[in-house]
């Protein structure tokens, strides 16, 4: 090969690998995520800015409910978090609706819900809203709804 070709060849590579990692990083770019409608499992941070846990009696089982707002900047979620503090599977429990409510307004900016599960004895689960972009003050408004209709909880978290 000569030194022209080899020149060509060693610049279509170099292209080549350079469109390659362009690609990458644009099909990695971050946009809005939410984990819902599935039930997950999570670790707060000191981003997370959460209401007080609220007690929900069913049957013989216990379970703490907690709604939180949870800012990174710019950006906002809303999230739900259950915990089975009894030694009974919480199995009858329907939905989670998850809202992100202006505070200012009052006004829903988002809203999602997580599907029917099954909560094992000492489980945590959370139902995590959109992550959106925006800069006013949220606060994340939470329900739970039990299969049969024999309770429907909500809760609130601080502004953040």
């Amino acid at each position: 090969m000569n030194l022209v070709g080899r020149s060509t060849g060693r610049l279509l590579r170099r292209l080549l690998i350079g469109l390659i990692g362009v690609v990458a990083v644009v099909g990695t770019t971050a946009g809005p995520s939410n984990a819902a409608p599935y039930w997950q499992t999570y670790h707060k941070t000191p981003s997370w800015h959460c209401g007080s846990p609220d007690n929900l009696f069913v049957g013989n089982g216990l379970f703490e409910v907690q709604a939180c707002v949870v800012r990174s900047g710019a950006y906002v979620q809303a999230v739900m978090t259950i915990t089975n503090t009894s030694t009974n599977a919480m199995v009858n429990w329907k939905i989670g609706d998850v809202e992100r409510r202006i505070t200012a307004t009052g006004l829903v900016a988002s809203s999602d819900s997580c599907l029917a599960s099954v909560l094992g004895p000492g489980q945590t689960r959370a139902c995590f809203g959109r992550t959106l972009r925006d800069t006013r003050a949220s606060y994340a408004h939470v329900s739970l709804w039990y299969v049969y209709g024999i309770f429907n909880m909500s809760a609130n978290s601080p502004s953040a």
